[in-house]
């Protein structure tokens, strides 16, 4: 599915932030501190249901609000049905919506919005351990190989 909208509430910097993505690609670029890395993280966080940067709530919420959001509308190539895509976070929990149904794991987000983080941090996986490299090799096998995650369950419940 390819991302035609992102709308953004509470997110660090951003109090309200709506984002036509264009049709082809797209150029970020800004000052530093003008919230670049936080408009990539609202992206990725449609697609894991999470920040790549913090697991704490408190640290992705605007300052002075209770909750924050992301939602996002795209579309499959070929087809005019438009998805719907929500993450809400409070200090207390996580829902995470799909058209407008509540979805309970996070692998359903990345079945319709596939998203594998790159960063500075990249280069670690050469000298980390074995299963750190290991689980990017199965986060990867799941974008390109849908069956293969349940494989993989089945595979960790036998261990």
């Amino acid at each position: 599915m390819r991302l035609e909208s992102l709308q953004i509430n509470n997110l660090r910097c951003f109090h309200a932030l709506d984002y036509a993505f264009p049709k082809r690609v797209g150029l970020i670029y800004g000052a530093n501190g003008s919230g670049k890395t936080t408009l990539l993280e609202a992206v990725a966080m449609l697609g894991l249901g999470r920040s790549f940067l913090s697991n704490r709530a408190s640290e992705l919420i605007r300052r002075g609000q209770d909750s924050l959001y992301v939602g996002g509308v795209g579309r499959d190539e070929g087809s005019d049905y438009r998805t719907s895509v929500s993450v809400k976070k409070s200090r207390q929990e996580t829902r995470i919506e799909i058209d407008g149904l509540a979805v309970s794991t996070a692998s359903q987000l990345a079945h319709r919005i596939p998203v594998l983080i790159i960063n500075s941090k990249a280069p670690d996986l050469l000298s980390d351990s074995p299963g750190n490299r290991r689980a990017l090799v199965d986060r990867t096998m799941f974008h390109v190989e849908p069956g293969y995650i349940g494989a993989w369950k089945t595979y960790r419940s036998a261990l």
